[in-house]
């Protein structure tokens, strides 16, 4: 990727971290599950489950949630990438750019 645009270079890893999470929530979904084996060539998945204290913002009255002395406001920056061409959300990898991910067999 050394002659890509780091603009093009941002958009595409965008896409390869979107594709890759949604492949991390299928394994995860399938040790959840029990479907798939726990035990790998250089790795194990361990499965834990723990309880945690949640807060329920909605419970709250509305006194609160409206009285400015209980909010701050805070400065983000973001960066989004756009397609230039209106129509592809990232440019495509060149060959040898993608990553190639094995099956366990």
């Amino acid at each position: 990727m050394d002659n890509m645009h780091p603009a093009d270079e941002l958009a595409w890893l965008r896409v390869e971290i979107r594709r890759l999470c949604r492949r991390e929530a299928e394994l995860r979904d399938s040790f959840f599950a029990g479907r798939a084996p726990a035990e790998g060539v250089e790795a194990r998945v361990v499965v834990r489950s723990a309880r945690r204290a949640v807060f329920r913002r909605e419970r709250l009255p509305a006194v609160i949630l409206s009285d400015p002395a209980f909010w701050d406001a805070r400065l983000t920056h973001t960066v989004t990438v756009e397609a230039r061409d209106g129509v592809r959300v990232a440019p495509a990898p060149r060959p040898g750019d993608a990553l190639q991910l094995l099956a366990p067999a």
